[in-house]
């Protein structure tokens, strides 16, 4: 009795080991279906993917690619923030990665300088498809940001701005740094809205108090921020 128990016994043995070997070949190599599972894992996305990258706007989905057509867009990842260069004006936003693939853009701040109708138009049309956005993939050297499964925004490498960097003041327009400060002085008092801008290195003004206007030259400044004040309280804060 002793027989058939060992051989049974190297009988599940064998079977277990096949079991473990089963998604191999007999060469040792893995499987087609393992070697794509593999793949797949490694193209998994996550925030680090795109930190620190810089991209060229290449293409557009539906009516915005003819608007955009002849402008340079450009976006540049860094600590959680989207920023470039629109048609017109210098933008950032907020950016949350949830998991791998997905990508959502938070509302656009925008330097407040007008342009010619159709620029207006395009970049009109470029931040209304970045409200859309839901998720990004990454094909080859290309980097689409997608609504669903759909690419509605398609990027190539800005190899000259190379990695993206801290902002630093853009003679063509204010860098993202002033743009972010701006939007941190509503609802603050006069008197610290005023300190916080001084602080940082820029020039503040005061456009109005309680409705009534002070002194303002219509010069753009790209370092200077421009409020407005209610009650002491800082209702609007441009830059220019």
């Amino acid at each position: 009795m002793k027989r058939p128990l060992t051989a049974l016994a190297l009988v599940l043995a064998l079977g277990m080991s096949l079991s473990g070997c089963a998604e191999y070949t007999t060469t040792g190599v893995p499987s087609e279906e393992t070697a794509a599972g593999e793949q797949v894992q490694e193209g998994s996305h996550s925030e680090a993917t795109l930190e620190g990258t810089s991209w060229v706007l290449t293409s557009a989905s539906g009516e915005a690619q003819a608007a955009l057509d002849g402008f340079e867009v450009t976006a540049s990842f860094l600590e959680g923030t989207m920023s470039g260069q629109a048609p017109v004006n210098r933008y950032s936003a907020e950016v949350e990665m949830a998991g791998p693939g997905e990508l959502t853009v938070g509302p656009v701040a925008a330097t407040k300088m007008a342009g010619p109708p159709e620029a207006m138009a395009a970049e009109a049309a470029y931040f209304e498809l970045l409200a859309e956005v839901t998720g990004y993939a990454e094909q080859g050297e290309s980097l689409q940001l997608l609504a669903g499964a759909e690419p509605v925004l398609t990027f190539g490498p800005d190899e000259a701005a190379g990695a993206a960097e801290e902002p630093a003041t853009d003679p063509m327009g204010p860098d993202a740094a002033v743009v972010a400060l701006a939007e941190t002085l509503v609802g603050m008092p006069l008197s610290e809205a005023e300190a916080a801008v001084e602080e940082a290195g820029y020039t503040v003004r005061v456009l109005s108090v309680d409705g009534e206007g002070g002194p303002a030259t219509s010069d753009f400044r790209t370092d200077r921020i421009n409020l407005v004040v209610v009650d002491d309280e800082v209702t609007q804060a441009t830059v220019g």
